[in-house]
């Protein structure tokens, strides 16, 4: 049930970062401004990004948290989508960060451009939660004019060129893994992947054409000979420095390709193939917010705002799957003893960390 907006309280719970601790603490209600919504959360999701900031890079007085689906109980001025109060929505926010509001909260804005409504009678808070920031940086990552620069066909027929092009994703049981490829397929791509081999039988069923043992010796070889050897548009969904490696190698030796990475470039990888053209995913960018020595990516924002319009009609479809939900109870209390840590101590797999609020 939504809240009234005359029922919003002053003040509500927030994770703030106090030294090197997060604290759950008081803190008044986000007020919004133009263009942005007011959220009751219901559910958060956890990101890495969320608990290597914690880890290796506090910030003094930083709301965290990324990702949140809840009910609209107050709008801005001049939004630029249609949305109104009672609309239940899964959404986004540059979180951990001084200024901004993080979504682990019992209330949290974000700008309207780059929300979407869940449909009633398909996913409930948790799952859709699973969509936000692993969606967003899936469908950039593959479409992005500065990424892969793939062309969408969500709502037209995939061209022949298309069906006879592979994708190659590295990590396909991550979130951002295992968006991209129902993306890909969506858009009539063929998508070879590579992941543990208990989620290769689950990839397969989000679209995967082919699957191989990340940690095979042969994997490269395989991965090539299965599409021909004619892969020129890989996404690094993992970009550790090995991966980030590995993902040049998998390119076809015959033209240039291009690798797009969810974490910034390894030392030296461009020096491995002077042809091809490395990038990475900046998706805070696309939100309206300078990151990593880059400013604010209007183009790229109306891109992905347009994407996630179409978002609750694939979901309604069943074209769209979310990720598996690993749900923990205890609320906002829980976050960061049992949460954070069970990320931390790497047993996520194909999976996303998950709070009901």
């Amino acid at each position: 049930m939504s809240v009234p907006s005359e029922n919003i309280p002053t003040t509500c719970k927030a994770l703030v970062q106090e030294g090197k601790e997060i604290v759950l603490k008081e803190t008044p209600t986000p007020s919004v401004g133009e263009n942005e919504v007011l959220v009751r959360v219901r559910a958060i999701g956890l990101n890495p990004i969320d608990v290597n900031t914690y880890r290796f890079f506090p910030t003094e007085g930083a709301y965290i948290g990324c990702d949140f689906t809840g009910e609209v109980v107050k709008l801005g001025p001049n939004l630029k989508v249609d949305l109104k109060v009672g609309d239940k929505v899964s959404a986004t926010i540059v979180g951990n960060s001084v200024g901004g509001r993080g979504a682990f909260a019992q209330y949290a804005k974000t700008f309207s451009d780059i929300v979407w409504k869940i449909p009633e009678g398909t996913l409930s808070f948790e799952q859709a939660v699973a969509t936000a920031s692993p969606l967003n940086a899936a469908f950039q990552a593959l479409y992005g004019a500065k990424e892969l620069g793939l062309t969408q066909h969500f709502d037209s027929a995939p061209s022949e060129g298309t069906k006879n092009t592979w994708v190659f994703v590295y990590g396909g049981s991550s979130g951002v893994g295992q968006f991209a490829i129902q993306l890909a397929k969506l858009s009539g791509y063929k998508v070879v992947t590579v992941a543990s081999p208990r989620n290769h039988e689950f990839l397969k069923s989000l679209g995967a054409d082919a699957v191989f043992d990340y940690r095979d010796p042969d994997m490269v070889k395989k991965v090539k000979d299965v599409a021909g050897n004619n892969i020129s548009h890989v996404l690094d969904a993992i970009a550790g420095n090995d991966t980030q490696l590995t993902a040049v190698k998998v390119l076809a030796e015959h033209k240039p390709g291009k690798v797009v990475a969810v974490l910034p470039l390894a030392e030296g990888i461009q020096d491995v193939r002077k042809d091809v053209q490395v990038a990475v995913v900046n998706i805070f960018c696309s939100y309206g917010f300078g990151y990593a020595g880059l400013g604010p990516d209007d183009d790229a924002r109306r891109v992905l705002s347009a994407f996630l319009q179409k978002v609750p009609e694939l979901v309604k479809d069943g074209k769209l799957k979310c990720i598996p939900v690993k749900k923990f109870e205890g609320g906002l209390e829980k976050v960061v003893s049992d949460g954070f840590e069970y990320i931390a101590s790497g047993k996520v797999s194909a999976e996303k960390v998950v709070f009901t609020v």
